[in-house]
């Protein structure tokens, strides 16, 4: 029984005199790893990176339905256009993501070498789609006004149509 239990036990003093005699061996590899890590973080480009969530605006028609400006998917193929054909970003140096969250919010998120450039390619996002809405949206008043106007036009006919029908049955009873 006794035996049994010596086989189960950890000699430290031999495994520290193992360690010991390994030392030389233990401290080249740990130096040689610190050295690689070193190179290869100096070595390496530093990245930024910038993200951002949109909201895409929304409207009420006047029977209270909500509709939103745009949907998102349109928004990203403009915003790809204008980002990217006509920018003319290399896409080898940069990382451009557009993504839609729940077809209402837009998030985009932009890698690059430089935080200047991330901070110019997000804006230029940003101002792109609120002018995107507001033309989409002045169109939809314009639609609206175009339409008011031409019930005014028609409600002003009526009404003058009524007066002269009136003045006929006047006339008439005259």
């Amino acid at each position: 029984l006794n035996n049994e239990y010596l086989d189960d036990e950890i000699d430290l003093i031999g495994l520290l005199r193992t360690l010991y005699s390994s030392k030389k061996l233990i401290i080249l590899i740990t130096l040689a790893s610190a050295l690689l890590a070193f190179i290869y973080t100096t070595q390496k480009e530093l990245e930024y990176e910038s993200t951002v969530i949109l909201e895409v605006g929304s409207y009420r028609l006047l029977d209270g339905e909500k509709k939103i400006v745009e949907p998102v998917s349109s928004l990203i193929k403009k915003l790809k256009v204008n980002l990217i054909y006509k920018q003319q970003l290399k896409l080898d140096s940069i990382k451009l993501n557009l993504k839609s969250i729940e077809d209402q919010l837009l998030k985009i998120n932009y890698t690059s070498p430089s935080p200047e450039l991330n901070k110019t390619i997000i804006n230029e996002a940003i101002i792109f789609s609120q002018e995107s809405h507001a033309e989409i949206l002045s169109k939809i008043a314009n639609s609206f006004s175009e339409k008011i106007m031409t019930i005014d036009n028609e409600v002003e006919f009526l009404k003058l149509t009524a007066i002269n029908e009136i003045k006929v049955i006047a006339v008439s009873y005259t």
